[in-house]
């Protein structure tokens, strides 16, 4: 008796789990053909960035299910609300964000850092796979008035980067050091004095 009811409970186990799909681990590249600035001439001063021509390609893991150049309906970068950025691609699945990082930010270069979660098409390439959490770091760079736009997706979300020190930190913090060391060598010099 007690032999079947454990088979039976590890039937239903086996059973169950196999239901379930696995989260998604690999990364891949969604570009852009170009991008519209909005509400200023470069990206330092832009509010609004809208792709045209967007594609994710095939990646790694899980993703190399993806066919290269597989179109992306991107949704505009709204500057003052990066939450609301969500991209798709039809029969691949859906980009939503629920975190970010404006790692750098000057008039020729944007570098974002996003968290968020990858939905797979329920009836994609990706159709196997949960909702994943992710992390996409998009980049663009300008050059004129030609704005280019790309990205790398990871899955699971890779830790977000640390920021880069403007140079006048950098300055700030060696200007100290340096005194510091000045500071120990007059303090040195004044006690040989003395003993001597």
């Amino acid at each position: 008796m007690i032999k079947k009811l454990m088979v039976g409970i590890l039937g239903v186990l086996l059973s169950s789990s196999i239901a379930f799909a696995m989260p998604i681990n690999g990364s891949t590249t969604v570009s852009a053909v170009s991008a519209d600035l909005f509400g200023g001439t470069n990206l330092g001063t832009a509010t609004a960035i809208t792709p045209t021509g967007g594609v994710i390609h095939s990646g790694l893991g899980d993703y190399a299910a993806i066919s290269n150049y597989t179109p992306t309906t991107n949704e505009t970068l709204d500057l003052s609300n990066i939450l609301d950025y969500t991209w798709t691609s039809e029969n691949v699945g859906t980009w939503t964000t629920s975190a970010y990082t404006i790692v750098t930010q000057t008039a020729s270069f944007l570098d974002l850092f996003l968290i968020g979660t990858f939905t797979p098409d329920v009836d994609g390439v990706l159709a196997a796979f949960d909702p994943s959490g992710a992390s996409e770091h998009l980049s663009l760079t300008q050059s004129g008035n030609s704005v280019s736009w790309s990205a790398t997706l990871n899955s699971p979300a890779l830790s977000t980067p640390a920021p880069v020190p403007e140079p006048g930190t950098i300055m700030l913090l060696s200007s100290g050091l340096f005194a510091l060391i000045v500071y120990g060598k007059r303090r040195k010099n004044q006690i040989n004095s003395c003993t001597a």
